[in-house]
C-alpha cells in the first residue's frame, strides 16, 4: 500500500479521526508527504489509527506524517493497538490534544520505538502525558530516542510519558523539561511495573511533580542502567525545590536510593559517577550503572542520603528517607543558612575585636594624662640656714 501526497482535514468519527489503517503480517505500508489536520474522534485516534498483527511491523520514517490541530479521548493524535511492531522517526505533531489519555497511545505491541519525535504547541488535560504505552506481550520493550518535548502536564502521572507494564525502556539522547503533574508522580516520566529501565545521554529541566519531578518508579522494577544523566532546577510541587527521583519502595536498582551531596560545592564533575542534579541552592549525585558492578556511593566522600522526599524551609533542608527498612533522618544547612553563619560570625569577632581595642585605647590615654599631670605641677623648695651646731627636726 502507498500513500503519497494525501491530505485529510475537517474529520470527525466515533474511532481514528482522520485514518485507520489495519496491519496484517504480509503488509508492506509506505506513506510520503501525509497530512492530517483538523480532525477528532470521540474515543481513540484524534488523526490516525493502527491496528497490527502477530508479525506485522509498521515503519514511518522523516516526512512520512505530518499532523495538527486533532483531538480525542484517548491517542489525540495517534492511537497504537498491537501486536505486532512499530516504529515512527521523526514525525511532526502540533497543537494536538487528548481528554483522557496521551498524545500518543499505544497498547499491547510488542516493540514500539518513536525516534526525533516533534511534539509542538500540543497540550494534555488528562490522565497522563503525550505518550502512554502499556502492553500485555511478553517482552515487550519500548526505545525512545531524539525526543524533544517541553510545556506538557498530566493531572494523575508523567507528565510527559506514562510506561506500564513494560519489560523494557530504553530512552537515549532526550531533552525533557518544563513538564509536571497535577497530583501525581513523576513530572516528566512514570515508571510503572517497568522491570528495566535505561536512561543515558539526556536532560531533565524544570519539571515539577508532588513527588519525583523528573522520574518516579513504582510498581517493581528490579534494573535501571543510568549514565550522563543531567537533573536541572526540577522541583516538588510544594516546596522551593526537592529530590528528582522518586521510588515507592518497590523499585530495587541502588539508583533509586543513592543520592549523596556532590563532594565540591555547585560541581558535578565531582561526583564519581555520570548522574548529577544542580538546583539553584545545591548540588547531588547519583549512582550511574557503575552501581552494578561497585559497592560504594556515586560521589568519593559524601555520605549517602538515602531517602524518597526532600523538602526545604527557609534555611534548612530535611532529607526523610523511605527507603526499605531504613528509619535515617539527615539534617544539613542550606548553603545559604551557612552564609548567614559565617556572615554573623565575622561580624561578631569584629565588634569583639573593635570593643577591645577601645578599651585598650582609653587606657593609654588615661596613663598618658596621669603622667602629663605629674610633670607640669609647681615644686616648692624651703630653704633653711643652719649653723653647724643647729639640729633639724
Amino acid at each position: 500500500v502507498e500513500l503519497e501526497a494525501v491530505t485529510v482535514q475537517d474529520f470527525e468519527s466515533e474511532n481514528c479521526g482522520g485514518m485507520k489503517i489495519q496491519l496484517y503480517d504480509s503488509t508492506d505500508i509506505e506513506m510520503d508527504a501525509v497530512q492530517i489536520s483538523r480532525t477528532s474522534a470521540a474515543e481513540a485516534g484524534g488523526a490516525i489509527c493502527f491496528y497490527g498483527s502477530l508479525y506485522s511491523n509498521l515503519s514511518l520514517s522523516k516526512d512520512d506524517l505530518n499532523i495538527g490541530v486533532t483531538n480525542a479521548k484517548i491517542g489525540g493524535s495517534i492511537y497504537i493497538e498491537g501486536p505486532g511492531s512499530f516504529s515512527l522517526d521523526n514525525i511532526l505533531i502540533r497543537m494536538s490534544s487528548a481528554v483522557n489519555g496521551s498524545n500518543i497511545y499505544a497498547n499491547n505491541f510488542t516493540y514500539l520505538e518513536l525516534s526525533g519525535i516533534y511534539d509542538s504547541y500540543t497540550t494534555y488535560d488528562s490522565e497522563y502525558g503525550c505518550f502512554y504505552a502499556t502492553s500485555a506481550q511478553a517482552d515487550s520493550e519500548v526505545v525512545v530516542t531524539q525526543f524533544q518535548s517541553g510545556g506538557r502536564s498530566a493531572l494523575q502521572g508523567g507528565g510527559l510519558m506514562y510506561f506500564h507494564n513494560i519489560s523494557q525502556v530504553t530512552i537515549r539522547d532526550s531533552v525533557m523539561s518544563a513538564c509536571n503533574t497535577q497530583r501525581g508522580l513523576g513530572g516528566a516520566i512514570l515508571f510503572d511495573g517497568v522491570e528495566s529501565i535505561e536512561i543515558s545521554n539526556s536532560q531533565f529541566v524544570e519539571n515539577t511533580a508532588s513527588m519525583g519531578p523528573a522520574l518516579a518508579c513504582i510498581g517493581g522494577s528490579s534494573f535501571a542502567n543510568m549514565s550522563y544523566i543531567t537533573f536541572l532546577d526540577n522541583r516538588v510541587t510544594s516546596f522551593e525545590f526537592g529530590p528528582d527521583i522518586y521510588s515507592d519502595g518497590s523499585c530495587t536498582d541502588p539508583f533509586w536510593y543513592s543520592l549523596s551531596r556532590c563532594p565540591l560545592e555547585y560541581s558535578c564533575h565531582s561526583c564519581n559517577g555520570t548522574v548529577c542534579s544542580l538546583h539553584q541552592q545545591d548540588c547531588f549525585c547519583y549512582c550511574d550503572s557503575l552501581c552494578q558492578e561497585i559497592s560504594h556511593n556515586s560521589a568519593e566522600t559524601s555520605e549517602p542520603l538515602t531517602y524518597s522526599t526532600l523538602y526545604t524551609t527557609n534555611t534548612t533542608q530535611h532529607y526523610h528517607s523511605t527507603e526499605p527498612h531504613s528509619n535515617r533522618t539527615t539534617t544539613n544547612s542550606t548553603p545559604m543558612a551557612t552564609i548567614w553563619i559565617m556572615g554573623i560570625s565575622l561580624l561578631a569577632v569584629a565588634c569583639i575585636t573593635i570593643a577591645i581595642a577601645t578599651i585598650i585605647g582609653i587606657i593609654i590615654i588615661l596613663r598618658a594624662q596621669a603622667t602629663s599631670s605629674n610633670t607640669n605641677s609647681p615644686v616648692s623648695v624651703e630653704l633653711v640656714a643652719m649653723d653647724s651646731d643647729d639640729e633639724v627636726y
